[in-house]
């Protein structure tokens, strides 16, 4: 259903890129090196606004899945497909144009960002720092699908 709406699949796919490009524009550069007082401010700074960037890209991407293809899923559980998987199938396609989004948030988000110096889990603080966006990413794209399970109509409706 998703692949039929090319309008749609462009403003999912936009929405990482121009959020990176936004914060490229309104950032300094080298914020995100180690330091005390106003360094460790606006690295902060960065790390917020890559953070809100994967809540809003998780979150907008799925808050209408469910809901908007409400006929779909009762004509499908009526011929015998459960909810979970329905919800699960949702969950995958959407949990990997998420974390693609949040891959592409971090890499133009943070270009003109030196990485930090050293890694606390991973071996590598920008792969650290993916990973971190990305599962910002996915627990709001499942608030996102949760909510789209319990609402009843989209406002279009």
């Amino acid at each position: 259903v998703l692949g039929r709406d090319g309008r749609q699949i462009g403003l999912t796919l936009a929405q990482g890129p121009i959020i990176a490009l936004l914060m490229v524009l309104v950032m300094g550069s080298d914020e995100l090196v180690p330091g005390e007082g106003a360094a460790v401010s606006k690295a902060a700074q960065v790390l917020l606004a890559l953070t809100l960037g994967a809540v809003y890209v998780g979150a907008s991407s799925s808050v209408r899945e469910v809901v908007k293809e409400l006929p779909i899923l009762r004509r499908e559980r009526a011929a015998g497909v459960g909810f979970n998987p329905y919800v699960l199938s949702k969950a995958a396609m959407l949990g990997a144009i998420t974390v693609g989004q949040a891959f592409v948030l971090v890499a133009l988000g943070a270009i003109r960002q030196s990485a930090p110096t050293s890694a606390n889990v991973l071996g590598d603080a920008r792969f650290e720092l993916v990973v971190v966006v990305a599962m910002t990413g996915l627990a709001s794209m499942a608030m996102g699908l949760f909510v789209s399970t319990i609402v009843r109509r989209t406002l279009r409706s």
